[in-house]
């Protein structure tokens, strides 16, 4: 799962739609303290409900490794290889990729997704 606060640092967002039966979303992203990385999921849809549906989901991260650990910019190799997964899964189920640059914190994350037509979401309190 992806936890998106005001401390965690995004620096894009790739959304596969348009494939039959299941959709595709990855994230470049950073918590503090911890590397950056390439979270993504497959969701492969049982029922037409956006939340609380039986659909499977499959998550995945690749993290940065090396020097680059805790810089301040995001290797770019990670942000390539997102983008190169993204094509393949595009091209192997007929999706349609969605790019969204952010370059911002989870909020700028959240608000540019809310704007989104093939986004559905919900906000969840965290615990204090």
């Amino acid at each position: 799962m992806l936890v998106l606060t005001e401390k965690t640092r995004v620096h894009a967002i790739l959304f596969i739609s348009d494939m039959e039966g299941l959709d595709w979303l990855g994230f470049v992203s950073k918590q503090p303290d911890e590397p950056w990385q390439f979270i993504y999921r497959f969701r492969y849809h049982v029922d037409d409900k956006a939340h609380d549906s039986a659909d499977r989901k499959s998550w995945y991260c690749v993290q940065a490794v090396g020097t680059e650990r805790f810089s301040e910019s995001p290797p770019e190799e990670l942000a390539k290889g997102a983008t190169f997964v993204a094509n393949a899964v595009a091209r192997r189920y007929g999706g349609k990729i969605h790019h969204l640059p952010i370059r911002g914190n989870g909020i700028d994350a959240a608000n540019a997704l809310s704007k989104e037509t093939f986004v559905s979401m919900r906000r969840e309190s965290t615990p204090s």
